[in-house]
């Protein structure tokens, strides 16, 4: 059989979300779970497109596992709708659904080969015994795990237990596949591995794939799209550019990647379109890149600069300017590409800027408890109103 073919290796260019034209494949709206008085998901509305990544980020209980059950049909929508092809999948129960999920458990039947596991759901649809054959071949050399087939579970690694999970959860060729913290039992130094992988085989089979997760690495690492999650609502969804370089709010900013969060007064507009801002933390006043939407002078607001859009140098200047600050450095870590310094500004606060190693020597005075003084690049200063 030819593999690329039947797995779709030939894709249109994926960005389908910006055009108002393209039909999604899924629809969800206003999507509502509780328990008791609980809500565990809160008005969700979403759109997802054929062969995307979907990655559903946030905290642990802020609802995504559970909203990946909804779509699953594991859990019941108490209100609104969930639409996959324009169908409605209320009252379907998981298996009448052109979906299918891989539990963060992976779920494997112990007493069953690696073959039968990736078969079993093939021989449930009553499908040829050649065909289930040729089927579970093509897709454990699909997930690289030729030559385990009669293995059982006790006798694979917790990668391989992910790839039979995987393999298994293709196995019915699914339009969307829903992966809950695909990652988790697997140990840091395969992550990044698996995560190319998990992706390449997303590429090749053409499948919707929803991955829920709370790693923000593996989100961006593997996302088309990011949807955060926060208390049972869906508060931002973009690319990982768009979540990390322009987050809309500070629990955002704070939950993806790492972000110096600074509280600040809107005093107006310069005439190249920057904010002029005044800070507290840094005397000489802050500008900062526009957001969307209007702001109004006194305004309260908070900008975020993430730690590598800042550069240290050493020593004081004589007269600090505007989105430039003095501080000591009060702690050092060196991180192999980057170096992460940790600089106690006047008022005692904290402020991390990174900096790239690229091999040259050291920069002179950027010592444990050197004074030294902090320059914001204007362009990478985010405004946030909420």
């Amino acid at each position: 059989m030819d593999s690329e073919r039947q797995f779709g290796a030939d894709r249109r260019p994926l960005a389908p979300w910006a055009d108002p034209a393209a039909r999604p494949l899924i629809s969800i709206r206003n999507a509502e779970r509780r328990f008791g008085a609980v809500t565990a998901v809160d008005g969700v509305s979403l759109d997802l497109f054929s062969g995307e990544m979907f990655c559903l980020l946030g905290p642990s209980g802020c609802g995504k596992t559970t909203l990946l059950r909804m779509l699953a049909g594991f859990e019941p929508v108490d209100a609104g709708s969930i639409l996959l092809d324009g169908v409605d999948q209320g009252g379907l129960a998981p298996h009448q659904r052109q979906t299918n999920m891989m539990f963060q458990s992976y779920a494997l039947f112990p007493h069953l080969t690696v073959a039968a596991n990736i078969g079993f759901g093939l021989k449930q649809q009553g499908l040829a015994r050649a065909v289930i054959r040729a089927r579970v071949a093509e897709l454990m050399a699909l997930v690289q795990i030729d030559g385990l087939a009669e293995r059982k579970p006790h006798q694979l690694s917790g990668g391989q237990k992910q790839r039979v999970a995987l393999a298994r959860a293709l196995a019915r060729q699914p339009k969307v596949l829903l992966l809950d913290e695909p990652m988790a039992a697997l140990d840091a130094r395969i992550r990044a591995e698996t995560q190319r992988e998990l992706k390449q085989i997303q590429h090749r089979t053409g499948a919707t794939f929803v991955v829920v997760t709370h790693d923000q690495s593996e989100a961006m690492a593997m996302a088309d799209r990011i949807g955060v999650m926060q208390g049972g609502r869906l508060v931002q969804v973009g690319t990982p550019a768009d979540i990390y370089e322009r987050p809309v709010s500070r629990a955002v900013a704070r939950f993806v990647g790492n972000i110096n969060l600074f509280e600040a007064v809107v005093q107006g507009e310069t005439a190249d379109g920057l904010v002029v801002l005044a800070c507290p933390a840094i005397p000489g006043g802050l500008s900062a890149a526009r957001p969307f939407g209007q702001l109004a002078p006194g305004q309260p607001v908070a900008v975020a600069v993430r730690p590598e859009r800042m550069e240290v140098l050493p020593g004081r200047l004589a007269q600090a300017g505007p989105n430039m600050v003095h501080g000591v450095i009060g702690a050092i870590s060196y991180l192999g590409e980057l170096t992460v310094y940790s600089v106690a500004l006047a008022g005692g606060l904290p402020l991390s800027a990174s900096a790239v190693n690229d091999g040259r020597r050291a920069v002179q005075g950027l010592g444990l408890n050197a004074e030294v003084t902090v320059r914001i690049d204007p362009g990478s200063a985010m405004v946030l109103t909420a």
